[in-house]
């Protein structure tokens, strides 16, 4: 699972390059290099880190040394006024963090860790060392009187202690957490949230948790914890 989440990586970098090559200053907005370039949204320390910035109100911040940060998309604009842009943290070292999307989150601290959202708002945060996360899809808005709007959200680690967790999101409005979401420390744990609003838990050391299914509930298991509202 690591290994295609480093491929998918590889990819999206390639992407944000060429979008980078084709469209010029129009779209542009940074590109930061080992610490040359910095501002206008983009910010690199270390030797080896790249962080690249597409599009109005996008923030990319590479650090620790042969991180890669890229941030594609923009600044939403909401009831309560404009959202915080598009923002991509890979801090540590040989890191990535991608996110697509209008106020979509990736952010990675650790080491070898990786991080991507693709969609509005969606969040993929990723703690520790060898770990990774992965969330796509759209927010979804909850019904009742006090009604409130969920991004599909992935969580991997609680602090630099943790490693070897993953966890992956596909569906509007999806959750999973790999330790992420457990206030105890923990390692190696795997955790699916396939379809929309479905919620997968696995933690705190080496555990699994599977969510498939429009709505469906995992705690260390696979749709063993009933549906969501």
């Amino acid at each position: 699972m690591l290994m295609l989440a480093l491929s998918a990586a590889s990819m999206s970098a390639g992407l944000a390059l060429t979008v980078l090559g084709s469209a010029g200053t129009a779209s542009a907005d940074c590109l930061s290099f080992s610490g040359l370039g910095n501002g206008h949204g983009c910010t690199t320390t270390n030797f080896g880190d790249l962080a690249i910035g597409v599009g109005k109100g996008v923030n990319a911040t590479a650090s620790g040394g042969f991180s890669t940060a890229i941030a594609i998309g923009g600044r939403g604009t909401y009831l309560n006024g404009p959202g915080p842009g598009t923002t991509a943290t890979a801090s540590g070292g040989f890191n990535t963090s991608i996110a697509v999307g209008v106020d979509a989150v990736a952010s990675t601290k650790g080491v070898f860790d990786y991080a991507a959202s693709y969609g509005p708002r969606a969040q993929a945060i990723t703690v520790g060392r060898i770990s990774s996360t992965v969330a796509a899809g759209y927010p979804v808005r909850t019904s009742g009187a006090f009604s409130t709007t969920t991004p599909t959200t992935a969580v991997a680690g609680l602090n630099s202690n943790n490693s070897f967790n993953s966890a992956i999101a596909l569906g509007n409005g999806s959750l999973a957490c790999a330790n992420g979401c457990n206030p105890v420390s923990g390692s190696g744990n795997i955790s699916l949230a396939f379809g929309d609003r479905t919620t997968a838990f696995a933690g705190p050391n080496g555990k699994f948790a599977a969510a498939v299914g429009t709505s469906r509930r995992a705690i260390n298991g696979v749709n063993n914890n009933g549906t969501n509202p």
